[in-house]
């Protein structure tokens, strides 16, 4: 039943037993709330520590990186593998932000570390990739990366990008 007042319309007081109500299903949003926002944060925690530490120390080079989602799970990734002769370099977009990137992203650097075994060309190294995202990736999920095979010896640069922009290459 509504009551009028002043013209307005407005529903009645609620009870004891209506307050008791709201009271315990705020008490269990909020329960849920503090479970999920500390899984988000041990998520993001892990998510960086799947991250390079520290760049490659190579002589007469000097590499630096930086790592800020805008929210605490990302769906960004750059990883660097170096042997003796190379330094391999992926960096990936996963469409979206949260879980769910985050989740891609650390599928996306398995299969670079498996696909980097075998000889780094840029193109065939995405290519490898792909094809095992394409069996893996959720339908609806997209990913872009590019790859950067430096030889430590001749300094020469090869790419190949499967979706992401050309980079800049800045000289001192």
């Amino acid at each position: 039943k509504l009551l009028s007042t002043r013209g307005l319309l407005a529903p009645p007081s609620p009870g004891p037993e209506s307050l008791d109500r709201l009271l315990l299903a705020h008490g269990g949003l909020l329960g849920r709330y503090r479970l999920l926002k500390q899984g988000l944060k041990r998520a993001a925690k892990i998510q960086r520590q799947l991250l390079p530490a520290h760049p490659p120390a190579i002589d007469g080079y000097r590499f630096t990186h930086f790592y800020q989602p805008c929210e605490g799970l990302g769906g960004d990734f750059y990883d660097f593998v170096e042997t003796e002769e190379r330094l391999v370099v992926i960096v990936s977009d996963v469409v979206g932000h949260g879980f769910e990137a985050a989740l891609t992203t650390m599928l996306l650097k398995e299969i670079f570390e498996e696909a980097v075994r075998e000889p780094p060309e840029p193109v065939q190294l995405l290519s490898r990739m792909i094809w095992r995202l394409l069996r893996a990736l959720p339908e609806g999920m997209y990913a872009a990366a590019a790859v950067v095979d430096f030889s430590l010896k001749s300094g020469e640069l090869k790419f190949a990008s499967a979706g992401l922009p050309y980079p800049f290459l800045l000289r001192a």
